[in-house]
């Protein structure tokens, strides 16, 4: 696991006026924490209402990175929608197929080091929608595929941004998170863990023509919701059954990590291809 670089916490709010502000609770704690400060690590609160309001903010968010160098850890206080596809903000929803274009955006710019934090129920579920096609649209996930209490999440934040201030290695505190009793059941999911099981299950889906057709045109679908111009049916499927070749494999694994734009970037790479192929 490579380390993480961040030099800010920006925690996004999106809850309705009788809910527990605990993204708000959250950041006082953390303006008091002295080796944050000493570190010169930003801490951000922002409250939005919607949709157009949050994207705007993690755009802000993009070219502040983009031509400062500031590189957050992003954290967004919200309810889970039971469907487990779509965020619930104080007015609205928003889908995780909407998100992970603009966290991807955020990433690209962040040099593939941002942790995003779904301070959420199932949030989770958003690495279920990460393509292996495209950048990755974040370093890593920590969020809970159940539903979570706002007091679980506010103690176990704390305790994980106290430890990164008292100076706790960043690799450990991130392997902490699989330990549930200390972390209540938020968990991490690095991208390229999600990159090798989205391989995988198109390997898996090679085999079959009825479901490689299904899986590519769940791929057309996708690029449909997040604007973009979807490729023809027939060049995905193509695309698809050259995965058994490494250098495919290679190919698509350090676009997926920026390796063409930021070379240091190998260094988060750990995955082989023997591993998924022996």
């Amino acid at each position: 696991m490579s380390n993480l670089k961040f030099n800010k916490i920006s925690i996004i709010e999106s809850l309705r006026d009788c809910d527990r502000k605990t993204g708000e609770e959250l950041s006082f704690d953390l303006d008091y924490l002295d080796e944050f400060k000493k570190k010169d690590i930003l801490i951000e609160y922002v409250q939005v209402s919607n949709k157009d309001e949050l994207i705007s903010h993690i755009n802000y968010l993009e070219k502040d990175a983009q031509e400062n160098g500031i590189f957050p850890i992003l954290q967004i206080e919200a309810h889970g929608v039971d469907d487990k596809e779509n965020l619930q903000l104080k007015s609205g929803t928003i889908s995780w197929l909407e998100l992970e274009p603009v966290f991807r955006n955020l990433n690209i710019a962040s040099k593939c080091n941002l942790l995003v934090v779904m301070a959420t129920c199932y949030g989770s579920y958003v690495n279920c929608q990460i393509s292996m096609l495209d950048r990755a649209p974040f370093w890593g996930l920590i969020g809970t595929p159940d539903t979570i209490m706002p007091e679980q999440i506010l103690n176990s934040m704390t305790r994980f941004y106290s430890s990164l201030n008292n100076g706790e290695d960043i690799k450990a505190l991130l392997a902490s998170l699989e330990d549930k009793t200390k972390m209540e059941n938020l968990v991490l999911t690095t991208s390229e863990w999600a990159f090798v099981k989205s391989y995988q299950l198109v390997l898996r889906k090679s085999s079959s023509e009825q479901s490689l057709c299904h899986w590519a045109e769940e791929m057309r679908n996708r690029k449909k919701i997040q604007g973009g111009t979807p490729p023809k049916l027939s060049d995905i499927i193509n695309w698809a059954l050259k995965f058994k070749d490494e250098k495919v494999f290679y190919k698509l694994l350090h676009h997926f990590f920026m390796v063409d734009i930021y070379p240091d970037n190998m260094d988060k790479i750990s995955v082989k291809f023997d591993h998924l192929c022996p």
